[in-house]
């Protein structure tokens, strides 16, 4: 069962958190919706799960309208067949394990011997078998997690919504549910909405990404698609281009394109811009530099550019390098050349392929 989001709105106090969206979810797809704070991707989400009411606009789940202005269809959210994820587990601290994941089915009327063969299918799917008895105040917030993925997924819904459901636990365990998450819904191939403003997890979980901004779509895509050709700068800076500074004196050097920055310095990138008229930004990723100490750095370099090291920082496997560069910008360089780690206050030449710069409109 697929999504349909038709000309959606919806205001609050009169400021527009979405603005005449559009945007449709192919059955069992994983869209991601990835945006800073206020930029409409947890309203959208609750439209859909009819949470909150558009003003105008129409939801289809399954090609089945919940939502249309026009006709004054509204569905109830408790006849929508979705599931949720919250952020904050939603878990109810004096029931134990089983009784929350079972609540769905029991509001539903099911029988007992359905309700204690799904409940145990479903602890078994998110990997939590023997923890039916545990009372839910004891387990650690991975675990309570799980239990809130195994409650949403228990009744079977046609979508599965996930409102930033990772952002409570730390790094590690972030990592490992996020592959459970994608393993699960990939198995079981339910339609899913993902709200995230982690770049890192979106990139991960989805099948694709739509980066928000203000209440608008800026771009769809597959991650690989919009990790590499993002379209505007705005886009690039929220996957990850931290090196994002204004470019100007553009102008075709042999086979690619060579653009000023301030300071004197000078990129060249192998694509033109779309359009060389206006607002040019040069974008660069951190793991796409590498930091050389200035007297073994390569002499007349393609896009070799020196400083001073403010920060080094190591990172497993790599070195993360703030350098300042003539002008007074600051870059972020991602190293993986630990073993020829460079001093802080260390005089050193960042280079970046010519196929690594982006020369992208605001």
């Amino acid at each position: 069962m697929g999504i349909e989001l038709v000309k959606l709105r919806k205001t609050f106090n009169g400021h527009a958190a979405i603005e005449c969206l559009d945007v449709s979810v192919g059955a069992g797809e994983m869209l991601v919706l990835l945006g800073p704070s206020g930029c409409g991707k947890t309203t959208t989400m609750r439209c859909v799960a009819g949470l909150e009411n558009p003003d105008s606009g129409r939801v289809e789940i399954g090609g089945r309208t919940v939502f249309d202005d026009r006709t004054g269809v509204n569905v109830p959210i408790n006849q929508r067949n979705t599931g949720m994820v919250f952020q904050s587990y939603a878990i109810w601290p004096h029931m134990t394990v089983a009784e929350n994941v079972a609540f769905p089915l029991v509001m539903a009327r099911c029988s007992r011997g359905e309700i204690d063969a799904r409940v145990k299918e479903i602890l078994s799917l998110v990997g939590l078998d023997g923890f039916a008895d545990r009372g839910a105040s004891y387990m650690s917030g991975g675990q309570m997690q799980r239990v809130a993925l195994a409650r949403s997924l228990v009744s079977r819904p046609a979508v599965l919504l996930f409102d930033e459901p990772l952002s409570n636990l730390d790094a590690r365990l972030r990592d490992h549910l996020r592959v459970q998450l994608r393993e699960i819904q990939t198995r079981l191939a339910i339609t899913s909405v993902y709200v995230t403003h982690d770049q890192r997890e979106a990139l991960a979980v989805a099948d694709r990404i739509a980066v928000m901004r203000r209440g608008s779509i800026l771009q769809i895509d597959d991650p690989v698609s919009i990790y590499t050709n993002p379209r505007t700068r705005t886009v690039a800076d929220f996957l990850g281009y931290s090196n994002i500074f204004p470019a100007s004196e553009g102008r075709v050097a042999g086979a690619g394109f060579e653009v000023a920055l301030a300071g004197g310095h000078r990129l060249v990138a192998s694509r033109a811009p779309a359009s060389p008229a206006g607002a040019l930004f040069a974008c660069v990723r951190p793991e796409d530099l590498r930091v050389r100490a200035a007297e073994t750095s390569a002499r007349c370099a393609v896009n070799a550019i020196a400083g001073e090291v403010l920060l080094g920082s190591f990172m497993g496997n790599y070195i993360q390098y703030r350098v300042r560069v003539a002008g007074g910008a600051v870059w972020d360089a991602f190293d993986p050349d630990i073993a020829n780690r460079v001093a802080i206050g260390e005089r050193v030449t960042m280079e970046v392929p010519p196929e690594n710069v982006l020369l992208l409109p605001e």
